[in-house]
């Protein structure tokens, strides 16, 4: 398995931003994890929350960064980015276990590695579950959940022809397998983040499927009494060209299910990357400067 490549690319992609991101490896009782953050700028972590960002099934969670996106609340906030173990990344290579605690412990066990008091935890789709499953821990160190297309609401709503594109690029990773992946299932066009970062893009999820680098089985829909363990607010950012999640049955049950549910903010013309939309991000932005003025 060729993990000089992953070396080499979350190298010249943190060096290719301004985030002044550092590189640590953390052991927990579910595997080590490598996470990428920025505590020793001028950011001031007393006053402040920590912002956790999870990532969506199959990628690192430098997706965040892929496009330079959270350059701006890296200049405010301390940043902690986290690859998930079983996920293409720096991690483990077994994944967590998603039905019996593990994620729980997982993410308490890497909060306490570090003295910050306060963290927000953001995830993407299937890093947006994650985010859920550690907030049912209740620990007061989690302030708020900011949750972008999460996984965890309702099923998959894949038509024939994103299978097909998903199958294909299973089959044969290439740039026009990769093209039609991301245009069908998640929802922009390469030219959205860049020739440069769609390559380094393009490059990952060849390296991660030809070297089988995803472990970890698929979420699923949280029970009832699941959801009642969260006793956080929750911010839904949700894309109106979801095809991957119907984000008008999503809001629906967001709204009915999970009592601390505190707002829904939709992009009528984003898909399922919403990570990648400059309106999205700079909502999120806003929103934490009104919960945590200085």
């Amino acid at each position: 398995m060729n993990t000089d490549f992953f070396s080499n690319w979350s190298h010249e992609l943190i060096q290719s931003t301004t985030l002044e991101l550092q590189t640590e490896k953390i052991m927990t009782s579910e595997g080590y994890s490598v996470c990428y953050h920025n505590f020793n700028s001028t950011n001031t972590i007393d006053q402040l929350p920590t912002l956790i960002f999870l990532p969506g099934f199959r990628t690192s969670s430098l997706f965040w960064v892929l496009n330079n996106q959270i350059e701006r609340l890296a200049k405010v906030y301390p940043i902690l980015l986290i690859d998930v173990p079983g996920q293409p990344g720096g991690s483990a290579p077994r994944g967590l276990n998603l039905k019996k605690g593990a994620v729980g412990r997982w993410m308490n066990q890497i909060i306490e590695h570090f003295s910050h008091q306060h963290y927000v935890l953001n995830g993407t789709s299937f890093g947006g579950f994650l985010a859920l499953q550690s907030a049912q821990t209740q620990n007061p160190k989690i302030d708020r959940l900011c949750l972008f297309n999460p996984a965890g609401f309702v099923t998959l709503r894949l038509h024939p022809q994103q299978i097909m594109a998903n199958l294909k690029l299973l089959a044969r990773p290439s740039q026009e397998t990769i093209r039609r992946y991301t245009e069908t299932i998640l929802g922009f066009h390469p030219n959205q983040i860049g020739p440069r970062s769609y390559k380094r893009l393009e490059a990952f999820i060849i390296w991660s499927l030809i070297n089988k680098k995803t472990q970890s089985a698929y979420p699923y829909i949280f029970a009832q009494k699941e959801l009642d363990r969260i006793n956080v607010p929750v911010d839904f950012y949700l894309g109106g060209q979801d095809t991957v999640f119907s984000s008008t049955l999503l809001e629906q049950r967001a709204l009915q299910k999970l009592k601390t549910t505190h707002a829904v903010d939709r992009f009528p013309n984003d898909g399922h990357a919403l990570i990648f939309s400059p309106e999205a991000i700079q909502s999120l932005a806003s929103n934490l400067k009104h919960y945590y003025p200085k």
